[in-house]
């Protein structure tokens, strides 16, 4: 892979990946959506899966301008409704 790739594409972005936790529920998808739309941030990448307890894992990749808007990130989606956690796996 070119360190172009590795940088997002030739973009100035970094690759980024998290882990998000959460009691699932209707909307709850959407709402994670709507942070990277206001953001506008593009996902390169979403994989959900539900227990038969009703908690949700949702991986999500996407590329991000620098670590402090991935933390504010990060902050922002630990506030929706029913989320438990949030986990940094990359960038």
């Amino acid at each position: 892979m070119a360190a172009a790739e590795r940088q997002g594409r030739g973009s100035g972005k970094i690759p980024a990946e998290i882990v998000i936790y959460a009691n699932n529920r209707t909307g709850l998808l959407a709402d994670i959506s709507k942070i990277f739309t206001e953001r506008k941030l593009d996902l390169r990448s979403i994989n959900s899966r539900t227990s038969k307890r009703e908690k949700a894992s949702i991986a999500m990749s996407f590329d991000i301008g620098s670590k402090e808007e991935l933390n504010s990130l990060i902050t922002k989606i630990r506030q929706i409704d029913s989320v438990l956690d949030v986990e940094r796996t990359t960038g």
